[in-house]
């Protein structure tokens, strides 16, 4: 399906041995206190690729992890369903690296990216991060006022994640001003080497 992009995938292997070495790095030698997770999410096409209907991710890696869940092949366009399981591909990868970096002692705050036309998807991703026990930090971005939606809905949905953990709708220097040092990666959703890790679209 489709091709390459320089972009990594949340469901590879590969990725999670790199971010393993990246969270040790920021334990032992930045001596972080924590680790900032933001707005992790698969590839977004902008432009005349969004109109045209691109997505990712079609790699062999994310047909497979579709076939198991939902028993059939992953379809060629992006359907609630494939939403849906990159959501929980993208939800159990920052599970798995938020445990590793709670190993080495760091806590961990991750940022959703809300989908601009899709609030109410919010909810979903709210349930399905908030579930993880290594989270600390909850938070979301208020891209919503851009789009003039109400704020006091997107923040409530944040709010009301099961976990009950500690949550803001403000801009990413809000989270928590209190930390004093944080690992900020860019890493499962930049550019980076990695062949047999990369997206395909």
């Amino acid at each position: 399906m489709g091709g390459l992009l320089p972009l990594l995938c949340p469901n590879s292997a590969e990725v999670r041995t790199y971010l393993q070495r990246w969270i040790t790095t920021v334990a032992e030698v930045l001596q972080a206190d924590a680790i900032f997770w933001d707005e992790p999410h698969f590839y977004i096409p902008l432009g005349e690729s969004r109109t045209q209907g691109l997505w990712s991710c079609c790699c062999t890696r994310c047909q497979e992890h579709f076939r198991v869940r939902y028993g059939q092949p992953l379809p060629p366009t992006e359907t609630a369903e494939v939403r849906q399981c990159k959501q929980a591909a993208m939800a159990q990868l920052i599970s798995d690296v938020t445990a590793m970096a709670a190993g080495h002692g760091l806590q961990n705050i991750v940022c959703i990216l809300p989908e601009h036309d899709d609030l109410e998807g919010l909810q979903t991703k709210c349930d399905l991060f908030a579930a993880n026990p290594h989270l600390d930090i909850l938070a979301t971005d208020p891209y919503p006022l851009w789009h003039r939606r109400d704020i006091a809905h997107h923040a409530g949905l944040l709010r009301g994640a099961p976990a009950g953990l500690p949550a803001s709708s403000q801009s990413r220097a809000d989270v928590d001003p209190g930390l004093p040092c944080a690992g900020w990666p860019g890493t499962f959703t930049g550019r980076g080497n990695a062949p047999d890790g990369q997206v395909r679209y």
